[in-house]
């Protein structure tokens, strides 16, 4: 057992090894709030009512530290910008905002952390055009493994619903394959009652000896149940509608009359 284990474990090592960093970011931007009205009497003459704030959220949930983490933007914003930890309250968060390069560099983000950026009054054309890992783009592959550890109970319920959904779409397809298949079965007894009654009324009180049924001939019991047949070539060919044997064979469904089981 242990000497299968370390033969599989280079395959699953590698495989690791090729699952991408879980680092991305998310961004909620044009959020509104009011200024109270204290703070709006303590800046007296100041024409502001609200403010608007943009949240950057970037997230390193990967094993090892990230750095030099640049926030390429367009635009501008009022006021300095508040940029913390996730976890590490009341430590500050080292980095420098290039005004004419547009970008704010973070120098490091440990693993499991996260750096929240608050950015006051955004201009109307601001954006992030990217955002980039020791000079690397985030892949979305990166952006999904990221989510999935940032809300896991969220990816939980999506994929507790994406479950039901699929069992549903299976019932729904059991369902509809039952349905179909008694209707399928109703029309085909349906169909050779129709075949037997239509033979049964015209042929002579002679055949009263034998049992008229339909039969596949697609099916291997219909070579045996044909040579058990009771009526002459002539009189299959009759009833069957048909001119010859060849023609009889090629037909999906043929009647024909065997000898009925005798009670003892």
């Amino acid at each position: 057992m242990f000497e299968v284990i370390m033969k599989w474990f280079p395959f699953f090592n590698n495989l690791r090894k090729d699952i991408p960093d879980s680092i991305g970011y998310e961004i909620y931007s044009d959020n509104h709030f009011p200024i109270p009205r204290e703070l709006r009497e303590f800046i007296r003459n100041s024409e502001i009512y609200s403010l608007k704030s943009t949240l950057i959220r970037i997230d390193n949930y990967s094993l090892k530290s990230k750095k030099n983490i640049r926030v390429i933007y367009s635009g501008n914003w009022e006021f300095s910008p508040d940029i913390s930890y996730r976890r590490r309250e009341g430590v500050d968060a080292n980095y420098k905002i290039i005004d004419k390069d547009k970008e704010i560099i973070i120098d490091e983000i440990l693993p499991n952390e996260s750096v929240y950026i608050f950015l006051y009054n955004t201009s109307s054309n601001f954006v992030i055009d990217q955002i980039l890992f020791d000079d690397s783009e985030v892949t979305k592959t990166m952006q999904l493994l990221t989510e999935i550890k940032r809300y896991p109970e969220l990816f939980k319920l999506k994929i507790y619903t994406f479950i039901l959904c699929l069992l549903s779409v299976v019932t729904l397809i059991i369902t509809g394959g039952s349905i179909y298949f008694i209707y399928d079965r109703y029309n085909m007894v349906e169909r050779h009652q129709a075949m037997i009654d239509d033979i049964a009324n015209s042929i002579n009180s002679k055949f009263d000896g034998c049992y008229i049924q339909v039969y596949e001939t697609k099916k291997p019991s219909f070579e045996d149940a044909y040579n058990k047949n009771k009526w002459s070539e002539y009189e299959t060919l009759k009833f069957n509608k048909v001119s010859n044997t060849d023609e009889l064979k090629a037909k999906q469904e043929v009647v024909l009359c065997l000898e009925r089981y005798k009670e003892r």
